[in-house]
């Protein structure tokens, strides 16, 4: 990683752990953090279907959105994460669990175990919740590098001015490694591209990826409500009951650059 770089604007979203639904229960979310994980994914690595598997607290009818971002600093070499799911790299999560791993690129082969922090969305959700509007969706395997042409998605809904978007990465379908990146974000659309390290070579072309990302209409708190798995004997279904422990969760910008920023956040978390 070069040793300083030009400010940059980030998005961040700040979820209470724990499994929620957004607003009135429409929309299932769940946040944790995985320890400890020491795989590392590269271009010389191997396979990069060998990371740790995470398993849903909530059912998922189809495909979700998993957020996901490295969020300890054991080591001072650069590395970001990665997450698929669970038996093929090559494909975004599926609604049985996902993988986690650390993404060496083509810049790291080997790195001291980080914890990854993740956020999983019901995926293709369109609501306004507290008066804001949010959307949830997937982006399919199409996009590609930063050299390359740079996917754009039109919004399921109509925002007064840019919205707030959190995006990342689902697959490893080139060897060489990626991440997600914001390119451009309009009040009726966001264009992304997976970008990739100059560290062995200048190129930055990139085959397809699967991407997932979350909109906000505006940045603020937002209050989460508790869904607790309720579990009898067999044969009764295992189910999700609405609770009434109220979780938080935030929205913001900030700018980064090559030295740490710090993020002062409104709520307190356990």
């Amino acid at each position: 990683a070069p040793s300083s770089t030009n400010s940059e604007t980030v998005y961040y979203l700040v979820v209470e752990a724990g499994v929620w639904t957004l607003g009135d229960g429409a929309t299932k979310i769940e946040a944790g953090i995985a320890p400890d994980i020491s795989r590392v994914n590269c271009s010389t690595c191997g396979s990069w279907n060998n990371g740790t598997d995470l398993f849903y607290q909530q059912t998922y009818s189809a495909a979700p959105v998993v957020l996901h971002q490295v969020v300890t600093n054991n080591d001072s070499s650069w590395i970001t994460s990665f997450a698929s799911d669970d038996t093929s790299a090559t494909v975004n999560p599926g609604t049985d669990g996902f993988q986690l791993a650390l993404n060496g690129a083509e810049s790291v082969t080997t790195h001291s175990a980080e914890d990854i922090a993740y956020i999983v969305f019901q995926s293709e959700a369109t609501d306004t919740f507290e008066g804001v509007k949010f959307e949830t969706d997937l982006t399919g395997n199409t996009v590609r590098g930063y050299t390359d042409a740079h996917w754009t998605e039109s919004f399921d809904q109509t925002y007064t001015s840019a919205p707030f978007v959190l995006v990342s990465q689902l697959s490893a379908r080139a060897t060489n490694g990626s991440w997600a990146m914001l390119d451009a974000i309009t009040d009726s659309q966001v264009t992304l591209y997976a970008d990739e390290d100059q560290t062995t070579d200048t190129e930055r072309s990139h085959s397809t990826e699967y991407g997932g990302y979350v909109t906000f209409a505006t940045s603020g708190t937002y209050y989460l409500n508790a869904a607790t798995a309720a579990y009898d004997e067999p044969p009764l279904e295992v189910g999700v009951v609405q609770g009434t422990t109220i979780g938080y969760m935030e929205v913001g910008t900030t700018t980064a650059s090559s030295s740490w920023s710090t993020v002062t956040l409104t709520n307190t978390y356990t």
